[in-house]
């Protein structure tokens, strides 16, 4: 073979290969600049930290947010003698205290707190708030609040209020001076604690500036004990799986003039009455238990300040036992009151009602000094034995 006509043949395809391959890799020069791959801190931490520089606060406030957004503490934050913690500004904000405390100190004002009027939503969430000079958290001018996971102790005013139309959920009010936990018409407190407050554990106050159908109210699953007010001082509503415990008033105080609802609640060992209907009409208590109250078990009566008389309500299948006064007292101005099904032992007296126009059936007593004690014209099943009686509306007494 001639080495020169091979050698000419190989350079040949090596320069179509080469012409193949640049046109196969196209133009090599980039489009642009190099576009990032790392995540903005912005996109990494969209939330605002609470700081001097980011939320300055005034002369009325260590902190002060006045946009809308998402705020975090980054760590624990001491209170400086006659300023709130924290106030905010406007509506649309979201503050998560990371597991972090606000703390007070003497002279100070509120832990959080905000401008009156706000109606567009807040939470606050995530954190403790103590030793505030005066409320712990008093968002109570502003609605559309949620509290969630909040710690609230040791406060010289309120532990955590809140206004219309809000939820106070798995939260805790200790040892403020005040009561533990306020809301406002329309609002829900759930799985939360209150004890050892100034005033009531859980309140619900009359509000004349909401419509009728804004003031219900919803609490279930809650605990109030050692308060020196009520265990829950509540206006209309429904509560529900509740206790109220060692408190020195009423364990559960039921205030005119909207209906309330209670199922499944416990008052134990509070120094006045275990169930106080106040004045109260078309209320339900069912599945309900009183016992080793100060006075009475369930006590139906006039709203002392308003003159307002109880009427129209039904108490069925509860029960009073070992309380110091009335298994279920019934006063003079009460009437249409029906308690049916419930059981009453050891008390002074099981059933007293003083009023007229109520029924009275279907309930044992027992053990009572005085068992069943009636006055004026009330419409009362047979008393006496189970065997003996005929009845099926009968008052069984053993």
């Amino acid at each position: 073979m001639d080495m020169k006509k091979g050698t000419g043949t190989a350079v040949c395809l090596l320069a179509v290969a080469g012409t193949f391959w640049l046109v196969q890799a196209g133009n090599l020069e980039p489009p642009g600049p190099p576009l990032p791959t790392m995540k903005t801190l912005v996109q990494v931490e969209p939330r605002v930290a609470i700081n001097a520089n980011n939320t300055p606060g005034d002369a009325t406030a260590l902190f002060r947010i006045t946009q809308r957004g998402s705020y975090y503490l980054t760590g624990n934050v001491t209170g400086v003698s006659g300023k709130h913690g924290i106030v905010i500004g406007t509506g649309g904000v979201t503050i998560d205290l990371m597991g972090f405390s606000l703390i007070g100190v003497p002279g100070t004002q509120d832990g959080i707190t905000s401008d009156p009027g706000l109606t567009t939503p807040i939470e606050v969430r995530n954190g403790t708030i103590n030793n505030w000079g005066g409320c712990g958290l008093d968002l109570a001018d502003t609605d559309n609040v949620m509290i969630k996971n909040v710690r609230s102790a040791d406060n010289g005013g309120y532990g955590i209020m809140v206004g219309a139309n809000s939820m106070v959920i798995e939260s805790l009010a200790a040892r403020n001076m005040e009561d533990g936990i306020l809301v406002h018409s329309g609002s829900s407190v759930e799985s939360c604690t209150a004890f050892d407050n100034g005033g009531s554990g859980i309140a619900v106050p009359y509000d004349p500036k909401a419509p009728p159908q804004k003031l219900e109210t919803k609490i279930i699953g809650c605990v109030s004990r050692g308060n020196s007010g009520n265990g829950f001082n509540i206006i209309g509503g429904l509560i529900k799986d509740s206790i109220a415990l060692e408190n020195l008033g009423d364990g559960f105080h039921l205030i005119p003039p909207i209906t309330p609802f209670l199922v499944d609640c416990l008052a134990s060992d509070n120094g006045l009455n275990g169930f106080a209907m106040d004045g109260t009409s078309d209320f339900f208590l069912r599945s309900c238990k009183a016992t080793q109250n100060g006075s009475h078990g369930f006590d139906v009566r006039i709203h002392a300040e308003s003159g307002i008389t109880s009427h129209d309500g039904v108490i069925a299948e509860c029960m009073a036992f070992e309380n110091t006064g009335t298994g279920f007292h019934v006063d003079s101005s009460s009437t249409r009151i029906r308690i049916t099904g419930s059981s009453s032992y050891s008390n002074a007296r099981g059933y007293h009602v003083e009023g007229t126009g109520n029924l009275i059936i279907k309930n044992s007593a027992s053990n009572n000094l005085s068992n069943y004690l009636f006055v004026g014209d009330n419409d009362i099943g047979p008393i006496g034995l189970a065997a003996e009686s005929t009845s099926p509306w009968a008052n069984i007494e053993f």
